[in-house]
């Protein structure tokens, strides 16, 4: 039985890999750990260095604007500003150097839109794959505090950006074109393409980084809300009580994922935030927020761990928050390629 696609459980995390760390090395402040969306190393008594590697599988069209903006995420949510990249190009035999060059100038695009220099990685053509795989590797520095998602305290409030399945909504508009137009026409298609547009978050995470309340940050990737809820409570070692009807999301959002038949609080998200604030200091939040165009709202509170972790459905009942297994584009692609289309 093959493996499903996606990335490894909370679970499989701990069992698999986190046990295995190298050598010990003191200046390691922020190392591997679940939900942890940086590294960060002490250079001297000012200067701590933030490092993040993440491969881009899920995309074809947009590959190379994500693959600098999604690292860039990640550093920045530990409160680095993103600087140099480096990026491993895996193509498969059936493209060509034009396919490359393609992948690189969005790379490029989206590096200078973010301040963030390309220099250096591999490229090289296999037969054992049939499309392309980009893994970046990112590094930012910092003199101020660095955050991470186990900073979240009892009491904290849990505060989610711009909402849910947004890299979801800019893939499904981007590799199902045809359907997307096909269901809902050119002008929602050509709105629901922009949402990558939407997918870096580098601006509203150094701006909640400088706010002295907020004490964890934490971006939302493979199986979207829900699944980085749960990364955020494991890393914190906290419970958490959500309610649903505060989670947001754009009306392309939510109409693609019905058409689609996928649960969008399970879908991939980068260009939301997830940060837990003090209560104290959640309207300079949500203030700064605002001041950045950029949506925020409170979507639950951080409780005791023994509380455990739980949602307020819409329909008024209290249930365990649920992990979804599988990241959903997983499964509606695979869907599509056992059928051979929609």
């Amino acid at each position: 039985m093959r493996r499903p696609v996606g990335k490894l459980s909370i679970e499989e995390l701990k069992d698999y890999v986190l046990p295995f760390k190298g050598a010990y090395d003191p200046r390691v402040i922020l190392g591997q750990m679940v939900g942890g969306d940086a590294a960060v190393i002490r250079l001297d008594d000012e200067r701590k260095l933030i490092l993040k590697a993440d491969p881009i599988t899920g995309a074809v069209e947009n590959l190379g604007w994500l693959a600098v903006t999604v690292p860039s995420n990640d550093v920045a949510v530990v409160g680095g500003k993103p600087l140099w990249l480096l990026a491993v190009l895996i193509m498969p035999t059936s493209m060509d150097v034009e396919d490359v060059e393609r992948i690189m100038r969005r790379m490029d695009e989206a590096a200078k839109e973010f301040g963030v220099a390309l220099v250096g990685g591999h490229t090289e053509f296999i037969s054992s794959i049939d499309h392309p795989i980009v893994c970046s590797f990112i590094a930012a520095t910092t003199s101020g505090r660095t955050l991470s998602a186990s900073g979240a305290k009892p009491r904290d409030l849990i505060v989610l950006t711009k909402g849910a399945a947004i890299e979801a909504t800019s893939i499904l508009a981007s590799d199902l074109k045809d359907e997307v137009e096909k269901a809902f026409g050119k002008r929602f298609l050509a709105k629901a393409r922009r949402f990558i547009e939407k997918v870096c978050v580098v601006r509203e995470a150094l701006e909640a980084a400088k706010i002295e309340g907020v004490t964890a940050m934490h971006d939302p990737t493979e199986g979207g809300i829900l699944t980085a809820l749960h990364e955020l409570a494991e890393a914190s070692k906290v419970g958490l009580l959500i309610h649903e009807n505060k989670i947001f999301m754009a009306e392309e959002t939510e109409k693609l994922c019905q058409h689609f038949g996928i649960n969008p609080l399970g879908a991939l998200s980068s260009g939301a935030l997830l940060i837990t604030v003090r209560k104290d200091s959640v309207d300079i939040l949500l203030d700064s927020m605002r001041r950045l165009g950029v949506r925020a709202e409170v979507i639950g509170e951080v409780k005791d761990k023994s509380f455990g972790r739980k949602i307020v459905l819409k329909s008024g009942e209290m249930v365990d928050l649920p992990l979804p297994e599988r990241e959903e584009l997983w499964k509606l692609f695979d869907k599509i390629t056992k059928r051979g289309s929609l």
